[in-house]
């Protein structure tokens, strides 16, 4: 039996039509897979970014702890020679060392344990360096010592955030723990 004409043009172009309709819908299927792989590097580059904050500011943690534990013996930096050269690197390769890392970095109050271990992960990627500098001496504040920590906090993909704070050690006088750090700048 053989069918008739109008029959099997009929089936060819339902052929076509669903050949073009596949090729269309594959294509926007490339297309949307395409643009959300970029929201994702998108997305991961501005996270990295916010986790090096988290990084530089471990570093003036550190230095600051640095400051507190010198100023037990005494004034740290005073006998730095010139003045405002500076006068303690934390995680410098010009000392020989490496720069320390986020690795032991602990999530406090995180309920998943997936979550704090996938974030520990991600913070192990991370370095900070920092140095210290005794800026200024103010005599008459009892005396008062002024410390600049620049802090850098760098990430995966070249994500890297930078810190400048101003800390300020009082001698002589009664102090709630002997540091007022005062100024956050980051750039």
């Amino acid at each position: 039996m053989s069918q008739p004409f109008e029959l099997s043009g009929q089936k060819g172009a339902i052929l076509v039509v669903s050949l073009i309709i596949t090729l269309v819908i594959t294509t926007m299927g490339m297309g949307l897979f395409y643009i959300g792989n970029r929201s994702v590097d998108q997305i991961e580059a501005h996270t990295d970014r916010s986790e090096t904050l988290y990084s530089a500011e471990a570093c003036v943690d550190a230095a600051v702890r640095w400051l507190d534990a010198e100023s037990e013996g005494g004034v740290p930096c005073i006998d730095i020679e010139p003045a405002g050269e500076v006068c303690h690197r934390i995680g410098s390769a010009a000392l020989g060392a490496t720069n320390p890392s986020m690795d032991d970095w602990r999530v406090a109050g995180e309920s998943s344990a997936v979550r704090a271990l996938k974030f520990q992960g991600r913070m192990a990627k991370h370095e900070y360096f920092c140095e210290i500098t005794l800026t200024a001496t103010l005599a008459a504040l009892g005396p008062k010592y002024i410390y600049e920590i620049v802090s850098s906090g760098i990430g995966p993909k070249q994500a890297r955030t930078n810190l400048q704070v101003i800390a300020s050690i009082t001698a002589g006088g009664s102090s709630d723990g002997g540091n007022d750090v005062g100024q956050a700048n980051e750039y």
